[in-house]
Order: C-alpha cells, then sequence, then structure tokens
C-alpha cells in the first residue's frame, strides 16, 4: 500500500496541456497519475523549502541569486 492511499483525499479537477499529460501518462502506468499528481507538488514544495537556505549560503559566497 503507498502512503499517498493512507492518507485522507480529496478529488479535484486540473487543466494541464493534452501533450504533458500523455506524456505522463506513457511514464507512470504502473503506479498511476493519482500517485503521480500526488507526489508531484509534495516534491516541489521540498525544492522549495530547500532554496533559501540555499539561496542564503549563495548570497553569503557573493554569488547573484535570481528568483
Amino acid at each position: 500500500m503507498s502512503m499517498v492511499s493512507r492518507m485522507a483525499t480529496k478529488k479535484v479537477t486540473v487543466t494541464i496541456p493534452e501533450d504533458l499529460l500523455e506524456e505522463i501518462r506513457s511514464e507512470v502506468t504502473e503506479r498511476g497519475l493519482s500517485a503521480y499528481f500526488s507526489e508531484a507538488p509534495r516534491l516541489e514544495r521540498e525544492r522549495d523549502r530547500l532554496r533559501e537556505p540555499v539561496d542564503e549560503v549563495l548570497t553569503r559566497a557573493g554569488v547573484s541569486v535570481s528568483p
């Protein structure tokens, strides 16, 4: 049982480009679209949380950080 299936869920509707959907469908057949779209925002949020301390270190080192 995956982590996603043990959590409370809510059904939503999203609109994405058709070509992107087809690419994703061709790559996620085993785990399914719901699992993919549950994992993607989690990974993005983690990346966002890590970006701030990394940007701070780069700024201290004199590296220009673009938004």
